[in-house]
């Protein structure tokens, strides 16, 4: 549905991310209102509840530019904008809840309502010095420094915003992008693991899971096994059915997660793919005892379409709430198992990694089991295995070829 006015703008209707049909217009216009016979720049205001309502602000803008001031006027405050800017982006529901989190914990507390048009890079500039100074926002290290990566995403979100107010005639320049203003360096999308980090011998894991199972006699210790055992991720492991376990081919289905951004919802995997993992012997018999148990509670809870590590509502468990459980088992456990390091629950993924690669799988095996999107994900987390694993197949290769 679009519609021309006077052959210098348009106005068309889209699907905001609730549902809602809404209406934007678009129009080109001078880059500089003083020049009108200059350089052009496209600009456009979407969010409008009526299309009338979006013709009658683009008329509005149009005969602005005649006067030879801004197509819209700048008097925009910066909340009100980043509110705008958000309601309008279509993306995955963590991904939106993480940009929420920027704009809300550090954007919008310095930025505040000042005027779109008079941030200055300069302010940019003091805006990043103290996010690296003293940024952080949370309980447990509040006012401590942030990472030049985490950085690097508040700086992505606020060049989005500022170029956004650009395109719809807001600002002239995206201060953001000044060329004083140094971009924060962007991090490795995948985080490397060092030897000792978050990782834990076999020997460790099998002191941990057997303390689990036989002293703390936790009734989620299926899944804490399962996990450590297959390397799913929480989410995954909460989101599991019955249907999702073949028993007899020893395969596991991961085709769902749980969405941390929504209650008790689910969703695809983190690479939109459904994958299979086989089970050893132990995980598999332990599971089939587990699913005997589920059926004391009523046949509903072993139905194909029931999460096989539901409450005892039968409701699919919250990933926050299991990782909370997951670090008062450990904090408890380092009480009797004197060399058990603190290890998180994508930790226990981390371990599973790392012990495969040790025994002298191949990567590639590692990456389907993980659900990696590629194998240089894979390789670039766990480098700190990748020097055993070269002298091993140098060793071995030597051998051969003597």
């Amino acid at each position: 549905m679009t519609k021309r006015l006077q052959g210098k703008g348009t106005v068309f209707s889209y699907k905001a991310p609730d549902g809602r049909i809404l209406h934007r217009w678009q129009a080109t216009v001078p880059v500089d209102p003083e020049m009108p016979n200059g350089p052009l720049k496209r600009i456009s205001k979407s969010g409008y509840a009526s299309k009338k309502m979006a013709e009658h602000d683009l008329a509005t803008a149009l005969a602005r530019t005649t006067m030879g001031v801004s197509a819209v006027e700048a008097n925009t405050r910066f909340s009100a904008f980043a509110e705008e800017w958000l309601a309008d982006l279509d993306l995955a529901g963590s991904t939106l809840m993480g940009y929420r989190k920027i704009v809300r914990t550090h954007l919008k507390p310095f930025f505040g309502n000042r005027v779109m048009s008079e941030i200055q890079p300069s302010e940019i500039r003091l805006f990043y010095s103290k996010l690296r100074s003293s940024g952080r926002k949370d309980v447990k290290a509040f006012g401590s420094a942030l990472s030049e990566t985490t950085v690097s995403k508040i700086h992505l979100v606020l060049a989005a915003i500022f170029e956004s107010a650009k395109d719809q005639g807001l600002i002239f320049n995206n201060p953001a992008k000044h060329r004083t203003v140094k971009a924060p360096k962007q991090g490795r999308r995948t985080r490397s693991v060092t030897a000792s980090e978050e990782v834990l011998t076999k020997e460790q894991l099998n002191g941990l899971l057997t303390w689990i199972n036989s002293d703390a006699d936790d009734d989620l210790y299926p899944m804490w096994l399962l996990i450590a055992m297959t390397g799913i991720r929480r989410s995954e492991a909460v989101a599991l059915k019955w249907s999702d376990l073949n028993f007899s081919a020893s395969t596991l289905a991961i085709r769902r997660a749980a969405d941390v951004s929504a209650s008790r919802a689910v969703k695809s995997t983190k690479t939109y793919k459904a994958r299979s993992v086989m089970i050893d012997a132990k995980t598999l018999e332990v599971l089939s005892e587990y699913q005997k148990l589920r059926a004391l509670l009523g046949p509903e809870f072993v139905a194909n379409d029931a999460f096989i590590f539901a409450t005892l509502n039968n409701e699919l468990r919250i990933p926050n709430d299991v990782t909370a459980r997951w670090s008062r088992l450990v904090a408890k456990a380092q009480l009797s198992l004197c060399d058990l390091p603190s290890i998180t629950l994508k930790g226990l993924r981390h371990t599973h990694a790392t012990l495969l690669l040790q025994s002298g799988i191949n990567p590639k095996i590692v990456q389907e089991r993980l659900g990696h999107s590629d194998i240089s994900t894979t390789l670039n987390i766990y480098t700190h295995v990748t020097p055993t694993i070269q002298t091993e197949a140098l060793d071995r290769f030597t051998k051969w070829m003597e």
